[in-house]
Order: structure tokens, then C-alpha cells, then sequence
């Protein structure tokens, strides 16, 4: 089917992507965000099975201060999503950075799954 993405039979990756939690959900006007987003998480999870010596890990840092944030939260013509982003508390990228680290360091996680920043 697919050619095998490990050259050598002995290595051993962790690939870490990052998610949002947004993926999970449907919110008016970000069609296109949550569609990559959500074809992201799936092409992680069946590359989590099809290469067993790879470890997968989605994770959602949790909603971060960025410029697609800001935006969202600022300039949304739509009230409600704006209301929604409004209400937000972001999340220290240090403190989410910190929880990501713990979360590799202990590798309890099954490969393929997707862990947010609020999950732990």
C-alpha cells in the first residue's frame, strides 16, 4: 500500500503535532481552520498504525495568543464568535510548553492520540 516511512527497522521517532481543540468541533466561519485541522488529527492517528515504531502525539496546547486569536476576537463580524474568543483566557505558552514536556517525558500516551492542554 504505502512504502514504509522508516528507513531502518530499529528507529524510533516521536512526532509531535500540534492541535487545536477546535478540531473536535464545528464553529461557524472557520470552515477551513477545522477541516485542515481535522484531516491533520486523521493523517496522525493512521500514521500512528501504520508505523508502529513512530509514536504520534496531537496535542492542543490550548487556545494561544496568536494573531488569528486576535483577529477572531477583535474584528469577527460575527458577535457570537467574537463573544466566544472574547471570553477566552489564553494560555501561557510556557505553562503549556511545561505541560507538553511532562506529558513526552512520562510517555504514558497510546501513539495516535490527541491530548489537550486541559486534559491534565
Amino acid at each position: 500500500m504505502y512504502p514504509n516511512l522508516l528507513i531502518e527497522k530499529t528507529c524510533y521517532f516521536i512526532i509531535v503535532e500540534l492541535q487545536s481543540f477546535i478540531s473536535k468541533c464545528s464553529i461557524f466561519l472557520l470552515l477551513f481552520f477545522v477541516e485542515g485541522k481535522a484531516a491533520r488529527d486523521m493523517f496522525f492517528k493512521i500514521l500512528a498504525i501504520e508505523q508502529p515504531l513512530c509514536r504520534v502525539l496531537s496535542y492542543a496546547p490550548g487556545p494561544m495568543e496568536t494573531a488569528m486569536f486576535n483577529q477572531i476576537r477583535n474584528e469577527s463580524f460575527d458577535d457570537e464568535l467574537k463573544k466566544m474568543f472574547q471570553d477566552m483566557v489564553p494560555v501561557n505558552m510556557t505553562d503549556s510548553a511545561k505541560k507538553l514536556m511532562a506529558l513526552l517525558k512520562e510517555d504514558k500516551f497510546t501513539s495516535g492520540d490527541h491530548v489537550d492542554y486541559f486534559d491534565f
